[in-house]
């Protein structure tokens, strides 16, 4: 959640002066202020404030911009060559500071979760809570804690649990899938 902020600044006003009138889907909330009260605030998703930024005719938000036209035009360019997202996302492991150990692990797990998943599909399996169900259930006869307990454990919010557990309970996992197979 991102807040909107704009009570009394630049952008509203301007807003108002033009006779436009603020509609997005942000919802309020009452947030603490500086002054140490707390005030109704627009709050939105990260894709609902990147849509209010695309919009803001000011020099000030050229900049942000021009950066969102970069990422989008690197990610038309790996839809056309789907390699180049596979480079991006070890360069993005690499600059995060895993090894090329953790990250030939890494492919592998993947690898082999892909596998698992094209077997769950040939097996009817429905993409979503199904997957979640069955990923939960190797995570107990694994671990012998769910996915959710295991998130907190390692204090994960959005972060992939995979890409935050150590290579011995990978190898463990793979071990445990290819058993399976």
């Amino acid at each position: 959640m991102i807040t909107c902020g704009y009570g009394n600044s630049y952008l509203f006003t301007s807003f108002r002066l033009e006779g436009s009138q603020l509609a997005t889907n942000c919802s309020q909330l009452k947030m603490l202020s500086f002054d140490g009260k707390y005030y109704k605030t627009d709050v939105g998703n990260t894709e609902q404030i990147l849509r209010i930024i695309q919009s803001i005719p000011s020099p000030n938000a050229e900049l942000f911009k021009r950066w969102l036209a970069k990422i989008d035009h690197e990610r038309l360019d790996e839809i056309a060559d789907p390699e180049k997202a596979i480079d991006r996302a070890l360069d993005t492991y690499r600059s995060k500071g895993y090894s090329e150990a953790w990250i030939n692990q890494r492919l592998k797990s993947k690898e082999i979760r892909k596998d698992m998943i094209d077997e769950w599909d040939r097996s009817g399996v429905k993409q979503g809570i199904e997957y979640a169900i069955l990923t939960n259930e190797i995570s107990n006869a694994c671990f012998e804690i769910d996915t959710k307990e295991h998130k907190q454990i390692k204090c994960l919010k959005k972060e992939n649990l995979r890409d935050n557990t150590e290579n011995r309970f990978c190898d463990f996992l793979i071990t445990k899938i290819f058993d399976f197979r």
